[in-house]
């Protein structure tokens, strides 16, 4: 009798050895399986869109569209700055292979008018980037409704509107693919970044049901959820509440190495998972962890959040008073947020024409 604890955790041990197997087996083979069935994508003399291409993480990847060999369209609603980075798309690409032009993701006349112009001049759209958007940050206290509409408007409406022009050709064709880029607040709520987080998850929500539907037409939808990224965008981002404090520490966290993971990583990560046909990516890989961590333990995650927000400054002002104004982060520059803490952000913002 003595030897039946012995022999019966031996059987379970190796059911549990068997079942990992065949898990991991499983996890391959349908990796295989599904990389047979997409096909590797090219970059190479598709037409390729990128919103919010004039300047930070949506030149950049524009950039590394050009090298592959794509005719790339970029827009954004700065007429100066999308001529700087059409210029320097054009000098890296072939000729008559670039295309700029001003646009209001939130306007979908003028969606309609700038796609027409791509298409006139670089053919259908074979790869849609809706890159745009609007990094705003601040104490909940201190936002209004206009905070969480615009949020809203560049988030998911502007990617909605793009979608909804280039689909229809893509199912026809039955050829596609569109990548979301969210971000990792979209997974995982950011204290004092909750309008953007609103926005964030919209997009999330959007990209993932579209993918469910679209990819039977032969249509893959990527979504992009990155983490901190070192684009150069802190300057132009949107801030409310203790200005100086809030933008100081945002940029700080921006620029740590090991944190954050430059532009050019994640734009490699987010194509590479475009080429794959992959549902998601969340680079770089700690974010992939949190994200991981939140999904599993959600209750446990909100409340180490709710601890990041007791220790986050307030809002000025009394309770529920929206008593500061929102100002661009290159407002409200001190000897902090311009320090060496934040040189790597302070360099890529020279290089992505965020300056």
């Amino acid at each position: 009798m003595s030897s039946t604890p012995a022999r019966l955790g031996s059987a379970l041990a190796r059911t549990a050895v068997a079942a990992t197997l065949t898990a991991a087996g499983t996890a391959v083979g349908y990796k295989l399986t599904t990389r047979a069935l997409r096909g590797r994508y090219s970059f190479a003399g598709k037409t390729c869109v990128v919103t919010g291409g004039s300047r930070g993480f949506g030149l950049v990847i524009a950039r590394k569209l050009v090298r592959a060999g794509a005719a790339v369209a970029i827009c954004a609603r700065d007429a100066d700055q999308v001529r700087r980075a059409a210029d320097e798309l054009a000098r890296r690409g072939e000729p008559g292979r670039v295309v700029g032009g001003v646009c209001d993701v939130t306007d979908r006349e003028s969606v309609r008018r700038f796609l027409a112009t791509v298409t006139e001049a670089l053919g259908p759209v074979d790869l849609l980037v809706n890159n745009a958007g609007l990094i705003s940050f601040g104490p909940q206290a201190s936002l209004t409704p206009q905070d969480y509409e615009d949020s809203l408007a560049t988030h998911f409406w502007g990617p909605y509107f793009f979608t909804e022009e280039v689909l229809p050709a893509m199912k026809r064709r039955r050829s596609g693919r569109i990548l979301n880029i969210a971000s990792i607040g979209g997974r995982v709520p950011l204290v004092h970044g909750n309008a953007y987080t609103v926005g964030k998850h919209a997009l999330v929500g959007y990209s993932e049901g579209l993918r469910t539907e679209a990819v039977k037409f032969g249509v893959y939808v990527t979504t992009a959820c990155p983490g901190l990224m070192r684009t150069g965008s802190p300057r132009h981002a949107l801030i409310r509440g203790k200005h100086e404090v809030e933008y100081a520490g945002f940029k700080i966290l921006d620029s740590l190495p090991g944190l954050s993971c430059s532009a050019e990583y994640a734009a490699d990560a987010a194509l590479g998972a475009v080429k794959e046909g992959r549902a998601e990516v969340i680079p770089p890989w700690p974010f992939a962890a949190v994200a991981t961590f939140h999904d599993t333990f959600r209750n446990f995650s909100l409340d180490l959040l709710g601890l990041l927000g007791r220790a986050m400054p307030d809002a000025p002002g009394p309770i529920g008073a929206q008593t500061t104004p929102a100002v661009k982060g290159y407002e409200v520059e001190t000897p902090l947020s311009r320090s060496a803490l934040t040189g790597l952000t302070q360099r890529a913002a020279v290089r992505n024409n965020e300056v």
